[in-house]
């Protein structure tokens, strides 16, 4: 099949021409680009009263590999959650196990609801160490190195997880925010949530939100109870996950003697 590429939403810089897909690969804007040789693994593991189903994703080779269990971000959302961000991973050697949230797709149990409150977030962790447990059962994985990876709403289960499992090693967080609940939801509201223009200032946003003060979930706790390596990563113009707040307070923890945080 072949698409014309062209400008898209917030794009500001877009390739133009063509992309051709087929069985092996495809071709964008003249470069072909293979097909990744993935096996992909229909698998159910057990987790607090609850079947949880997903799929892991084994890229190419032999031997036991690192692995992450993948944690979604806020949502009913399943294991096609932002793809994009599992291929990083997988294009890197690390196998992906992707799961259905509880009580989602084809996952049972209830599902915690849309709010990081306290006893979601704590539902969730339980899930993502269970997710970890089980790849470490698995003749593909590494048991050594299996680690956690998520996007938003991750940024406050994973930290709690791996401060529960010894068996998680690492963590890879994508726009997770080391903010508390409330200090986020005020920040996206001020920002414009992505989609209604910024009013204030940087500067000025980060300043009211840190005079509103601390308020429901706060990871930071968790967080400075690792002494595992971790890594974040945050996009400056993020509207949704204060990205300087975020960065301001695992600094000073980064600061702290036997951290790996990055």
């Amino acid at each position: 099949r072949s698409f014309s590429l062209g400008s898209g939403f917030a794009t500001p810089t877009p390739t133009r021409g063509q992309a051709r897909f087929d069985a092996r690969g495809a071709t964008i804007a003249g470069r072909r680009v293979p097909l990744l040789g993935l096996r992909s693994i229909p698998v159910r593991f057990r987790s607090d009263g609850a079947t949880l189903a997903g799929t892991l994703l084994v890229p190419p080779g032999s031997g036991r590999r690192a692995a992450v269990a993948y944690v979604t971000g806020s949502g009913p959302t399943t294991r096609e959650y932002l793809p994009e961000l599992q291929a990083l991973l997988l294009h890197n050697g690390v196998a992906v196990l992707a799961y259905d949230k509880r009580g989602v797709g084809a996952s049972g149990g209830t599902y915690p609801g849309d709010s990081p409150t306290a006893t979601a977030i704590d539902r969730l962790a339980r899930d993502a160490a269970a997710a970890a447990r089980f790849l470490a059962g698995r003749a593909e994985v590494d048991p050594a190195r299996i680690g956690l990876a998520g996007h938003s709403q991750a940024g406050w289960i994973m930290p709690l997880a791996a401060r529960r499992e010894p068996g998680i090693r690492f963590l890879v967080t994508f726009s997770g925010p080391a903010v508390t609940a409330d200090e986020n939801d005020l920040y996206q509201t001020l920002a414009g949530e992505g989609e209604r223009p910024q009013r204030m200032t940087d500067a000025a946003i980060d300043a009211q939100v840190e005079r509103a003060g601390l308020g429901g979930v706060d990871p930071v706790p968790w967080i400075g109870a690792l002494r595992i390596p971790a890594l974040w990563l945050y996009g400056g113009l993020d509207h949704i996950v204060p990205p300087r707040l975020s960065a301001k307070r695992l600094r000073a923890l980064a600061a702290e003697p036997d951290r790996d945080f990055t």
